[in-house]
């Protein structure tokens, strides 16, 4: 299904969400112009763009975005909509299963992509046409991520999982899903996955009956929780920050938090 295109204050707003992140996150010069505007916020403002997507009202929400180049990117949202992007022209269409919010997408290349959402629907691109898969997922699913298109990796659950249910994980090998044993805290939602290759896959959420982070990785065979440092907030960006780059790092010992670098 085709629609009209126009404006969508949601992909404008997201984008300037993420532009003030990383005008924080940099390393820039302290100082502001003569409209008051720092020099990161100009710079955001020069990189980021409204993109003429929909006024369709039943896209009320962006799950996720995955390209394989500049002329081939996939969206993902409410409502079962996935909008394609050929380098010129942004098109929508819906997918069956009616009212479902996908969530996640992430392809191998143009012809093998998947997209995941509510109700572990999985749905998988051919380069031609968009169809169901069984995913075997009880709940929904929020990310998804692969090695390649035989090494699928899907994570989710509930978002707020019933007592003792641990996150849900299902793996694609190239001709069928299957159910993984997760091995998370119980109560976890995973909504984060990714990895460097098939033995080394991370996945992040959060359990919620305590509300805390939780980091998940695979070594190829099994799911093990890992354990990082706590974190304590440090304060606002400030012009007393800027020019300070604050970051985690993950060495063969384990995660560190290093003190800021001038």
């Amino acid at each position: 299904m085709n629609t009209a295109l126009s404006k969508l204050p949601m992909l404008a707003l997201m984008a300037t969400t993420a532009c003030s992140i990383t005008a924080c996150s940099v390393s820039e010069p302290a100082g502001k112009a003569a409209d008051g505007a720092t020099d990161g916020a100009r710079r955001c403002a020069a990189q980021w763009d409204r993109v003429p997507l929909t006024n369709d009202p039943e896209l009320y929400w962006i799950g996720g975005i995955w390209g394989s180049g500049p002329n081939d990117v996939h969206l993902v949202g409410s409502n079962n909509l996935i909008f394609h992007f050929d380098g010129s022209t942004w098109s929508g269409q819906k997918v069956e299963k009616q009212g479902v919010i996908l969530q996640g997408v992430w392809g191998s290349g143009p012809t093998d992509v998947f997209a995941v959402g509510g109700m572990g629907l999985v749905f998988h691109y051919d380069g031609k046409s968009w169809r169901w898969m069984h995913s075997k997922a009880p709940a929904a699913l929020f990310a998804v991520w692969g090695s390649g298109p035989k090494d699928v990796f899907a994570v989710g659950g509930g978002f707020s999982p019933p007592a003792g249910q641990p996150a849900v994980v299902v793996h694609y090998d190239g001709s069928s899903w299957t159910r993984m044993t997760s091995n998370t805290p119980p109560d976890t939602t995973l909504v984060s996955v990714w990895g460097s290759g098939p033995s080394d896959v991370w996945a992040g959420g959060y359990a919620g009956s305590s509300g805390v982070g939780v980091l998940m990785h695979y070594d190829g065979s099994t799911w093990a929780q890992v354990t990082i440092p706590p974190f304590r907030q440090r304060g606002r960006c400030s012009s007393a920050a800027r020019g300070r780059r604050f970051s985690s790092s993950r060495s063969a010992s384990g995660w560190r938090l290093p003190a800021p670098s001038a």
